[in-house]
C-alpha cells in the first residue's frame, strides 16, 4: 500500500499548496489609482546598467513618459563597467532630471563580486528622495507605473513594495512557456508576501525606503554573493519591519522585459 500512499501524499500536498497560493492571491487587493489622484510623492528611480546599449534608451524613455509630475521625479543611472555604447546612448538623451554615475569612479563603494549591489548602494546614497524605485535597464514601464506606486503609498505604510514584472512574449511556444511560468511566479510572489509564508521580489520592479535601507546598512553581510540584490533586501526589510512588506497587484504597475528567444 505504501507505493500508493506516497504519491497520493505528495499530490495532495502539492494541491494544498497551490490552493493556498490561489486563496492568498485572491485576497491581495487590486490597486488602481483613480483619475482624480494627484501624486505628491517625490521618487528616485534607480537603474543599474551593464552593457545595455540596445535597451537603455527605451527604458529611460518609458520613465520620462510617465504620467507623473516631472518636478517629483529623479532618475539615477549607474554605469556598471559597461564597455559597449550604453553610456553614449544615455548621454544622447535629453533628460533634465537624470544623473549618470560611473561605478568605477567610486572604488571605495565597490564590493566584488557584488557589483550590482555596490551600484545600488551608490545610487541610494546620491538619491534626493525617500522613496526609491528600482527597475532594470532592459525593462519598459507602463505609463501609470509611478502614479500607481505613489497611490499605493498614499494608502499604505510601506518600507518595501514588490511590483509585478512580466515577460514580453511573441507567438513562439518557448516564449509562451516562459510567460506562463513568469505569471505563476507573480501569483506565488503576491501570495507569499501577503500570507507571510515567504518573500520573493524582482529587482526589475521594486520600491523601498531610503531611510530603512541605510539603517539596515544596505547589502552589508551579503557582498560575497554576486546576485540576490532583490531577495536579500526584502528579507532584511521583513526582519526589521514585518508588517510593512507588500505586493502591488496592478496591471498599471507592470514592468515588461524580454523573454529568451532560444
Amino acid at each position: 500500500m505504501i507505493e500508493y500512499f506516497i504519491p497520493v501524499l505528495f499530490a495532495s500536498s502539492y494541491f494544498a499548496l497551490q490552493l493556498f497560493y490561489l486563496i492568498h492571491w485572491g485576497k491581495t487587493p487590486v490597486v488602481i489609482a483613480p483619475g482624480t489622484f494627484i501624486p505628491t510623492l517625490p521618487v528616485s528611480v534607480i537603474i543599474v546598467a551593464h552593457n545595455e546599449e540596445d535597451s537603455i534608451g527605451s527604458c529611460i524613455e518609458s520613465i520620462v513618459q510617465q504620467n507623473y509630475p516631472s518636478s517629483l521625479l529623479e532618475i539615477i543611472v549607474v554605469n556598471d563597467r559597461s564597455d559597449d555604447k550604453t553610456v553614449d546612448n544615455i548621454q544622447r538623451l535629453t533628460v533634465p532630471h537624470l544623473t549618470l554615475l560611473h561605478l568605477q569612479e567610486h572604488p571605495e563603494c565597490i564590493h566584488p563580486p557584488a557589483f550590482k549591489k555596490s551600484a545600488i548602494e551608490l545610487a541610494v546614497h546620491y538619491a534626493r528622495n525617500e522613496c526609491i524605485v528600482m527597475t532594470d535597464a532592459d525593462c519598459v514601464l507602463q505609463p501609470n507605473w509611478l502614479s500607481t506606486i505613489a497611490y499605493h503609498h498614499s494608502m499604505n505604510d510601506n518600507v518595501f513594495l514588490a511590483c509585478p514584472l512580466i515577460l514580453d512574449s511573441d507567438h513562439s511556444l518557448l516564449q509562451k512557456m516562459q510567460l506562463m511560468e513568469n505569471l505563476t511566479l507573480m501569483v506565488i510572489t503576491a501570495a507569499g508576501i501577503r500570507s507571510g509564508l515567504h518573500d520573493i521580489a524582482n529587482g526589475g520592479n521594486m520600491c523601498f525606503s531610503k531611510t530603512v535601507f541605510q539603517q539596515l546598512k544596505g547589502y552589508e553581510g551579503n557582498y560575497q554573493y554576486a546576485s540576490g540584490d532583490d531577495m536579500f533586501l526584502i528579507e532584511k526589510m521583513r526582519a526589521a519591519h514585518p508588517e510593512q512588506i507588500r505586493f502591488l497587484k496592478s496591471t498599471e504597475a507592470v514592468a515588461t522585459t524580454g523573454s529568451k528567444a532560444t
